[in-house]
């Protein structure tokens, strides 16, 4: 079986790019292992993990940005837990309910100490 037309597209996936050599023996080997427990394709196989990276970077889940994919891999990454998104929230934006979110509002209601001459007329 050639794996290296499915590691290639795994590893243009999005994860570092490190230890590639290692990589491609980890994931010949993660194949075959999870094939033995859930028989699958390996074109289908490819597919779950890319899209697995995929949605991991998209939602930031901490620490992926720095994750080998031969680590990513040896403790098959795939079967963790998705990063849970804010309801009504997109990925990346803070949430308006957050005290320190800087929107504006930390502002709106609250007296300067400042002498009002100092502050421009376009500002008061």
């Amino acid at each position: 079986m050639d794996f290296e037309p499915h590691f290639e597209k795994f590893w243009s996936a999005g994860m570092r790019k490190v230890g590639k050599p290692q990589a491609l023996k980890k994931f010949q080997s993660a194949y075959e292992s999870y094939n033995a427990e859930y028989p699958i394709s390996l074109e289908a196989f490819t597919q779950m993990l890319v899209d697995d990276v995929e949605k991991r970077i998209r939602l930031r889940q901490f620490g992926f940005d720095n994750l080998h994919p031969s680590t990513y891999l040896n403790n098959r990454r795939w079967l963790d837990d998705y990063p849970q998104e804010p309801a009504g929230q997109h990925v990346g934006k803070m949430p308006s309910s957050d005290p320190f979110a800087d929107n504006g509002t930390w502002g709106v209601g609250r007296k300067l100490n400042v002498d009002p001459s100092l502050i421009p007329e376009y500002l008061r």
